[in-house]
């Protein structure tokens, strides 16, 4: 994966570790609003591990730089 180059004084706080979640879900519970659950199965039940709301320009931000992560990931095979 590649980061930008940052300087360390623009460099974001990370609060919690990364997850690696089983699955995930999402849902437009507005017209300007997507819910993203991130789910595992925890004893045995399917468990939402984080939950994410984004208004819609954010959502699309995440769609685009998804889909370009993943572009530059395969043209690197």
């Amino acid at each position: 994966m590649k980061h930008s180059n940052r300087k360390s004084d623009d460099m974001v706080i990370k609060l919690k570790p990364t997850i690696f979640p089983l699955g995930f879900t999402v849902s437009q519970v507005e017209k300007s609003l997507v819910i993203v659950d991130f789910i595992d199965i925890i004893s045995g039940k399917p468990t939402v591990l984080e939950s994410i709301a984004l208004p819609i320009e954010k959502a699309h931000q995440l769609s685009s730089a998804l889909t370009e992560a993943l572009k530059n990931d395969s043209s690197e095979d």
